[in-house]
Order: C-alpha cells, then sequence, then structure tokens
C-alpha cells in the first residue's frame, strides 16, 4: 500500500476547507486525487523497500480510503493525523535569517538497494500563507521555502542517520507553528510547491510537520510589595497601602522568547474579586532564557494592584502565556500561587506649622517663611509614603508661623537653627501648640515647615524628638536628576519622623551621632540590606504621584548605580530608600506585628525611686503647672518660656510628661539635672528628674523642659538644678495676673482686617505675656492660635483667619502668664468666623501629561479642610471640559477619554456647602502645536 502526507490540504480534498493556521487556509499538495495537478506526493512501496525512520503507515489516499493506523491522514477539520511520522528531527529553533539544517534516519529493508542513491528535500512554510514555494531575501543570502533540493544520499545500511545540507532560514516570528515536509524518493522531486509526480514515486515516504518551537516559560516567584520585600514576602502588607505584584519568569531551554502576557487572579474567602483577572501593565514582555534582572522591571510582569483586593486574606494566582502566543509542550508551570494577608495599620497622623524665621537668622532681614499652600507640599509629605509603612497621611494645618519663645520685647528672640538650643526650641514650641490644641486628628505629629531656601545655610536638614511627636524639616522639593524618586524634603520628613516613631540613626556614613549598633548592615559596608538578589529589594509603589511613568526598583547592593542604589533613610547617605530593618520596626510602631528578628519595640528602662515618686505626685495632684524651656546640660545653658499655673492641665501634655519620666536616661557622666519646686526657705517641695533622651537626634546632652509638674501649696521658687547646684530659676510671685477679652465678646463677626484686643494687669508689676486660643464650638475644643506674646492687641489677616475655622459659636480665650501665675479669660458670649473653602490636591496626573488614546489614566487626589480636615471620600468628583463628569473618589482609572486637550479638575464641596477646586491639563495623543507662518508682504 501506498504512502502519502498529512499536511492540510483545501486544494484536492473533497472533505472541504482545511486550515493551516488561525486563519488561513492550508493549500499544500496533500492529496494525491485524480485529475488536474498539484498531486500530493504518493510512494507506492509494492513492495515496501525503504522509508525514513522505523515506522511507516499504509493507506490509499489522504483524505478516503483504508489507511493501516485506523484514521485518514487528513479528516472533516484536522490534519496532521499520520501517527507514524518518526524519521526527522527537526531543529528546537528555527531563527530568522540564520542557517540550520535537521538530522533524520533512513530504513533500508531491501540490501540490494545498498550503494543506490535516493533523494531528500524539505520544504518550510516560512511566510506561514499555507504553501510552499516562496523566496525570501536575508542579508546573507536567499531563504527558499523549498530549503533541501534533491539532496542525495547513498544506501549503505539497514538503519542510519543522515544530516540535511544547511539553508537559510527565514522566520520573523519564532513563536509561531509552522508546516514542513521532508519527503525521501527514489527520483528527484520537481516542484517547489512540495507537490509529487502525476504518477507517484516508486519507493520513499513523505512526512509532514507541524514544527513546534520547544519553548518553556516557567514562573519561578511571585513577589508582593509596598515598597521593600524579598521573593519569599517575609514582610508583612498593609492593608489599603500601594501594592505592586511581580511575576518572574524563566524561559528553560536557553532561549529569549518575546511576546508574552500574563494576568493575575485575585479571591477571598474562595470569591474572585472585582475586576479579577487583571493585565499585566507591561504586557508583553520578553522572557529570559537566565531569568532576568531583578532590577529591570520589564525582566518581570508588574501588576498594581485594585484597590478593592488590599484588605483581609487574599490569594494571588499568576498565569503566563495564558493567550498560546507562544507554543509550548508543557504549561504546567505557567501559573503560580501565593496567599497574603492585608492588615490593618495606624494612621500617619501630621499637623504642619509654619516656623517665623528670618533671612541669615537676622531679624533685620526680611522673614522667609514655608506655608502649606505652596505647590510642592503635597510632593514633599506624600513622600513620606515611600518610606513608612501607612496606606494614608491624615493631613491638619496652622497658618500663622510658630515664634520663637521670648520673641517679643524686651528679648526679640529669632531663631538660628544652626543653635543647638533654638533647634530644640522650635520642640518645644511645637510640643506646646499641640499640647494647647484639641486635634480632630488621633496623636498627630507636629511637623514644622522650613522654607527650602534655608538650606544651604543648615548644618542639618530637620530636627526631630526621638520617641516624641514634634519635629521640624526643609520643605524642598528638590530630586535627583539620576534618581528621580529621591525628594530632599520628603526624605527629610521620613527621617525626622522616624526618630519621633523611636528610631536612631543608622551608621552609613560613619559621621552619624549615636546611631543604633543593632542595624545589620552598617558602615562601612552600609546597605540597604544582604547583598542578594533574592532578598530584600525596593519598589517604589507610589511612582504615579510624582509623574513617574513606572517604579524604580532598588537595590541592596550599595555598589549598584542610580537609578537603583538607595541607602537607609535614618543614614546620612543619599539617595536614600527604606530598609527591611527599618521598615520592620515602623510597623511595629503603626500597630502591625512584623515577626522579623528586627522587630522588637522600643526599649525601656528601669523606673528609680525618685521617677516613681514624681509620677505618682503628678497623678494625685490638685494644681499644675505647665513649664516650658530648654536644657543645654553641656554647658549649662538653660532657656526658660512662659509657665502656666492650671487647675486641669491639657490630657495630651499629662500623659508625656509621664511617659517622657518611664523612658528617661541619666544625663552624661553620672550628672543629675532636675526641676525642683521650693518653698521660700529653699525647702524641695518637689522633685522632678529632668527626661534625657540619649537618643536625641544628634546625640547631644540636651533636654526639653517641657513638663507639666505638680503645683504643691506654699511653693515660691521653680528651679533647675544640677545636682544641689540651682542653674536656673523663676519666682514665683504673690498675685495672679489680671486679663479681659476686649474683642470679640460676643455677637461680632470676625473678617480680615479686624483686630483682636485684650487688655492684662499684674499687681506685682510683672510683664506679662498672652496666649491666645480659639474655640469654634463654644469651648469644647480649642486651637493654639499665637504662644506668649506682648502686645495687647493682634490684627486678623489671611493667615489668621484660616486658623479661625469657621464657627457660629466661636470664642476667644486669653492665658496671661507673668512667668508662673496665670490668669486667663474668655469672650463672654460665641462670635461668628466665616468658614473656609477645602483646598483640592490633584496627585495625577500632572499638569501636562500626555498619554495614548485609550490608555487608561489614574486620577489620585485629596482635599484639606481647615474645618474637617483630610477629605477623600465620594465628595471629590472629577470632570473633563471635554468629556463631562468622569466619576468620584480619591482614586478613579479612566480609560476612555476623548482625543484632544482635557481641562481635567478636581471639586469637592466640604460639610459647610463651601467648594473648592483646582485643574490640570492633560492631552490624549499629542498635544496641539501652534504652526507660526511668515507674513509675506507684495
Amino acid at each position: 500500500m501506498p504512502d502519502l502526507g498529512d499536511a492540510p490540504d483545501s486544494t484536492n480534498s473533497g472533505i472541504g476547507t482545511m486550515w493551516a493556521y488561525s486563519g488561513v487556509q492550508g493549500q499544500f499538495p496533500t492529496v494525491y486525487g485524480a485529475g488536474s495537478p498539484p498531486y500530493g506526493p504518493k510512494h507506492l512501496n509494492n513492495p515496501l523497500r525503504f522509508n525514513l525512520g522505523e515506522l511507516i503507515t499504509a493507506e490509499d489516499e489522504a483524505d478516503t480510503g483504508s489507511d493501516q493506523d485506523g484514521i485518514n491522514n487528513l479528516i472533516q477539520g484536522q490534519a496532521d493525523n499520520d501517527g507514524q511520522d518518526d524519521g526527522v528531527t527537526l531543529p528546537d529553533f528555527l531563527d530568522h535569517c540564520t542557517t540550520t539544517s535537521f538530522t533524520y534516519t533512513v530504513r533500508v529493508l531491501d540490501p540490494t538497494l545498498y550503494g543506490t542513491q535516493v533523494y531528500l528535500n524539505a520544504w518550510f512554510d516560512f511566510n506561514r500563507d499555507g504553501q510552499w514555494g516562496g523566496t525570501f531575501a536575508c542579508s546573507a543570502g536567499l531563504a527558499s521555502e523549498w530549503a533541501v533540493q534533491n539532496h542525495a544520499i547513498t544506501l549503505g545500511s539497514y538503519y542510519a542517520s543522515f544530516t540535511s545540507p544547511t539553508f537559510y532560514v527565514y522566520n520573523t516570528d519564532p513563536t509561531e507553528d509552522m508546516w514542513v515536509r521532508v519527503t525521501l524518493s527514489d527520483s528527484p522531486a520537481s516542484n517547489a510547491d512540495g507537490s509529487g509526480p502525476a504518477g507517484g514515486y516508486k519507493d520513499g515516504e513523505t512526512e509532514d510537520y507541524l514544527w513546534i518551537a520547544p519553548w518553556d516559560i516557567e514562573v519561578t516567584a511571585v513577589e508582593v510589595s509596598q515598597g521593600i520585600q524579598n521573593l519569599d514576602n517575609d514582610m508583612p502588607l498593609v492593608a489599603d497601602r500601594n501594592t505592586i505584584v511581580r511575576v518572574y519568569v524563566q524561559e528553560t531551554t536557553g532561549r529569549d522568547i518575546g511576546g508574552v502576557s500574563a494576568r493575575l487572579y485575585g479571591e477571598r474567602g474562595g470569591s474572585s474579586l472585582s475586576d479579577s483577572p487583571i493585565e499585566a501593565e507591561n504586557n508583553p514582555i520578553t522572557v529570559r532564557a537566565d531569568g532576568g534582572d531583578r532590577l529591570n522591571l520589564d525582566d518581570s510582569f508588574w501588576f498594581v494592584l485594585p484597590d478593592s483586593w488590599l484588605s483581609g486574606d487574599v490569594t494571588l494566582r499568576a498565569e503566563v502565556n495564558y493567550d498560546d502566543a507562544v507554543k509550548e509542550a508543557d504549561k504546567s508551570d505557567n501559573e503560580m500561587e501565593v496567599d497574603v494577608t492585608f492588615h490593618d495599620a495606624d494612621p500617619l497622623n501630621i499637623v504642619f506649622s509654619p516656623l517665623h524665621l528670618h533671612e541669615d537668622w537676622d531679624r533685620a532681614n526680611p522673614t522667609d517663611i514655608y506655608w502649606c499652600t505652596e505647590s510642592d507640599c503635597d510632593d514633599i509629605y506624600y513622600d513620606v509614603l515611600r518610606y513608612h509603612p501607612v496606606s494614608e497621611i491624615n493631613i491638619g494645618l496652622f497658618s500663622t508661623a510658630l515664634m520663637p519663645s521670648l520673641h517679643g520685647w524686651p528679648t526679640h528672640h529669632e531663631w538660628d537653627l544652626n543653635r543647638l538650643l533654638d533647634k530644640v526650641d522650635v520642640l518645644a514650641r511645637l510640643q506646646i501648640r499641640r499640647w494647647l490644641t484639641t486635634d480632630t486628628l488621633d496623636d498627630p505629629h507636629y511637623y514644622g515647615m522650613v522654607h527650602a531656601d534655608f538650606e544651604p545655610d543648615m548644618s542639618y536638614d530637620g530636627y526631630g524628638d526621638v520617641g516624641g511627636r514634634d519635629a521640624f524639616g526643609i520643605m524642598s522639593s528638590s530630586t535627583s536628576s539620576s534618581s528621580p524618586w529621591h525628594i530632599d524634603g520628603g526624605v527629610t520628613m521620613a527621617h525626622e519622623l522616624g526618630h519621633n516613631q523611636g528610631l536612631k540613626h543608622v551608621e552609613c556614613s560613619g559621621t552619624e551621632n549615636n546611631p543604633d549598633t543593632s542595624y545589620p548592615w552598617p558602615y562601612p559596608d552600609c546597605s540597604l540590606a544582604d547583598v542578594d538578589s533574592s532578598g530584600y529589594y525596593g519598589l517604589d509603589v507610589y511612582y504615579e504621584i510624582w509623574g513617574l511613568s513606572e517604579p524604580t526598583v532598588i537595590s541592596n547592593d550599595p555598589n549598584e548605580s542610580a537609578p537603583h542604589l538607595g541607602y537607609p533613610f535614618m543614614g546620612y547617605l543619599t539617595p536614600s530608600w527604606v530598609s527591611p530593618w527599618e521598615y520592620c520596626k515602623l510597623l511595629e510602631e503603626y500597630g502591625v506585628s512584623c515577626g522579623l528578628s528586627w522587630s522588637a519595640s522600643r526599649s525601656t528602662r528601669a523606673v528609680s525611686a525618685e521617677t516613681q515618686a514624681a509620677i505618682s505626685a503628678l497623678q494625685n495632684a490638685d494644681e499644675y503647672i505647665l513649664v516650658s524651656g530648654v536644657l543645654d546640660a553641656d554647658h549649662r545653658e538653660v532657656h526658660l518660656a512662659s509657665f502656666y499655673r492650671l487647675s486641669q492641665p491639657p490630657p495630651q501634655a499629662l500623659e508625656e510628661t509621664i511617659q517622657a519620666l518611664q523612658q528617661s536616661g541619666p544625663a552624661a557622666q553620672g550628672r543629675s539635672w532636675r526641676l525642683t519646686l521650693d518653698d521660700a526657705s529653699g525647702q524641695i517641695l518637689y522633685s522632678h528628674p529632668i527626661a534625657f533622651n540619649l537618643e536625641q537626634h544628634g546625640g547631644e546632652q540636651v533636654a526639653l523642659l517641657n513638663a507639666v509638674l505638680p503645683f504643691p501649696g506654699g511653693t515660691h521658687w521653680v528651679r533647675v538644678r544640677e545636682g544641689d547646684t540651682v542653674v536656673a530659676e523663676r519666682e514665683v510671685s504673690a498675685h495672679v495676673p489680671q486679663v479681659q477679652v476686649l474683642w470679640p465678646n460676643g455677637g461680632e463677626q470676625i473678617q480680615v482686617g479686624s483686630v483682636l484686643r485684650w487688655s492684662g494687669s499684674d499687681a506685682d508689676g510683672d510683664d506679662l505675656t498672652y496666649t491666645l486660643l480659639y474655640s469654634p464650638d463654644a469651648g469644647n475644643t480649642w486651637r493654639a492660635l499665637a504662644l506668649d506674646v506682648t502686645d495687647t492687641e493682634m490684627t486678623v489677616d489671611e493667615a489668621l483667619l484660616d486658623d479661625m475655622v469657621g464657627s457660629r459659636q466661636a470664642l476667644l480665650k486669653v492665658l496671661a502668664s507673668d512667668g508662673v501665675n496665670t490668669g486667663q479669660d474668655v469672650s463672654d458670649g460665641t462670635f461668628s468666623a466665616p468658614g473656609s473653602a477645602p483646598k483640592p490636591l490633584i496627585l495625577n496626573p500632572r499638569n501636562g501629561t500626555v498619554r495614548a488614546p485609550g490608555e487608561p489614566v489614574l486620577l489620585m487626589g485629596v482635599a484639606l479642610d481647615m474645618e474637617e480636615g483630610t477629605i477623600r471620600d465620594e465628595r471629590l468628583r472629577w470632570y473633563s471640559d471635554r468629556d463631562g463628569f468622569l466619576g468620584s473618589g480619591r482614586k478613579l482609572k479612566v480609560s476612555n477619554l476623548s482625543a484632544g486637550r482635557h481641562r481635567i479638575t478636581l471639586r469637592v464641596q466640604d460639610a459647610d456647602g463651601m467648594t473648592g477646586e483646582t485643574s490640570v491639563t492633560l492631552y490624549i495623543g499629542r498635544p496641539s502645536q501652534t504652526t507660526y507662518l511668515p507674513m509675506m508682504l507684495h
């Protein structure tokens, strides 16, 4: 019986159209048929004398009649049914415009043929048009689809292996299938289309193959990162924090392959999450044979997880090559699943306060004050998200600048932020403002803002109290051209707030003061983590806020180059990223158990009997004094601000005083410093250990004297002592100052230009200082407008009006201090202050952004409101001047914007009905260009 091929044939077959590839008819001459050519090659083999390989089947015809293996080579809609095509080993890969060959075996059943020549021919459908016969040009030669033409071999043994002549390959897409025909015959072939002679061949065999490259794509790891992560996903995740998943892949046969896509499924409790599955942001990619470089974002697939996925227990399943763009023999390693948990974390709450600073620190020069209404304020404080493991930053604002202590007559003190005590005094003033203010935010940090113009004049860009709640720093939005993810002012803020959260310095440059000796990768080989390609790497998951096109990967290798180089942000080397050591400790501070070896919480010190006695007295006092000042123990220098005698201290002040006592350490060289309250004879009535924090930013022996003390009857002196030596003191006079609020005193309407007025007197003739507090709710809460002023009136400007948040039940309270004794008065009746409109901020897109038509655009924004704080709910409404209302919320992804220029507006309305809006320009497609033509006069 004869042998025929099994390539799809729509030319002679009576079973209708057959497809070679998707959408491409197979027109290969396979059916021998009767009548007109082309004729499929038919080997009569009567008897069978030689063939390709070990096996051969016999069939009457390709598509009809009897067939030895029980199924016709061609049936309806299906080719490639000859089950014994086994004589040819095609190349694994057919690379475009290279030369190759293949091997084949020949079996000779008739020994009388030894020494006889037979002919090998091969056809490759290089252009995948469903037929053979074309010729294509490569730079080094021609690639003919009749790749091997009548190559003569001599039969010489029962079973022998041969190699074909080399030939050029034309294959522009090596991922696609290709039909190949190999014919071994007793006579030469005549036709470039792969057909045979009208009478058939006497002997031999035709084997048709659908060539498939043996690609194998393996998923090697799934990394779920929120800024710092290893490939084992050991770093815990925070709910609602931006999260990027990277899926790492490798081509295991040793060759790169392009055009591969991936998708990611999300499930919670066995149910699919909304939008599941999501496509990789960088589909398709080239899968590398070596697995790629982890620093190269596009050597892996990366996905931005939807907000609805970022809570609770979630199962993530990655699937690569899901669309079979690359034909693989085995897809069992194309998926990987990981289970993750998103933990609720405490928010980061910050209240920003401008600082009253003069150029060159000289009162004779103009002031240079930074307000958070500056255009780059949000760029700076949102940068903290890169370093602190939180999902949101809630913001409160003061608009009136904070003044130095002793700023008024007669001292007129101004801050010089290169002087140690002035730096500490900023913290002291921030703390007093915070203690006297009832914040809508829970336990906020107070952050003093320093204008970027001062940066060249400062030895340190910021200062923060370790374990406290107060800090200040440069508000600079400067970035590095080589590492655009590094924002100077944002790193400074993250660093100083890191001190507030209990972190000491990391010794990275060798110049850091008082570093934490437990940091695992310190100077001189300072790094983010162990240098390990599968270890902890940084990832800029908040890249979009600053208009960056994609996240940057930050290496743990200190020898890496920018932009992939990063050092721990609690050190002094830049650019700065967050190490797993820092991140883990911060997780604990924000209420998430880290569970790694570095996660031990802050150390505590044993409380002495003296300290315990002081705490007990504080908890049981009937009257208190709020003291304020700073101490430089090394130079025995003390600055005392105004004190206030109070029947009830601010709760936060009492709590923090006790906390400071519990965490305090001794001064250097065994010196004992304390605050004492003495009677007129010098007898100590109460002794309060001064809380030296040995983890102070610079390691200096300085202390905040801010504290609440019990005020025993008979107290005549408030003293600062080193041992028994009095270093500074303040006398308690006999009389309490008298103070009266004059305006507003009930029924008034505050506006810009209004003058707040009060009067004060003291029977002892002492100089008085005044602290102004404002209540928007008839005295339930208070807000510190000004501290320790010496004037008796204050003109309302725009900044002060902002701080007097809108109310119809407003009150003004004035505290008058003679240094210790305190009088106070409150407006006799409520008055009104106009509300201020909310201030929306568009975080993304940046002004002037260009996006391709159909490309998704992520809209991100928040709004700041003096009355409500941060607004980020559905009251944030997005509009386009071309397409109208787009949607609501702090994040909104839109992908159907019309082509052209868009004015994107974020509009928000607060609870009082006041509306604020802001806009940016966005281009879908090319920005319009204006062409200027020269004017010609005739």
